[in-house]
């Protein structure tokens, strides 16, 4: 699936492996959804953000893609 904010990237479903979350990412503009959000241009956050809100650092040694 193109990503609905950047229309470049590919979202792929990834696992935080701290928490076990499990989440979906674009591999260009670092937006994430939730697994329970829907795919929108509305519904996205970007992962510096989403990672500061999970007491994570902003990187994807973070993420096991799946």
């Amino acid at each position: 699936m193109c990503c609905p904010y950047c229309g470049q990237g590919r979202i792929v479903k990834a696992i935080i492996k701290s928490s076990g979350e499990v989440i979906h990412i674009c591999d260009e503009c670092d937006t994430v959804w939730t697994s329970c959000e829907k795919i929108t241009n509305n519904t996205g956050l970007i992962f510096s953000l989403y990672a500061a809100a999970h007491n994570l650092k902003p990187l994807w040694t973070e993420l096991e893609l799946l």
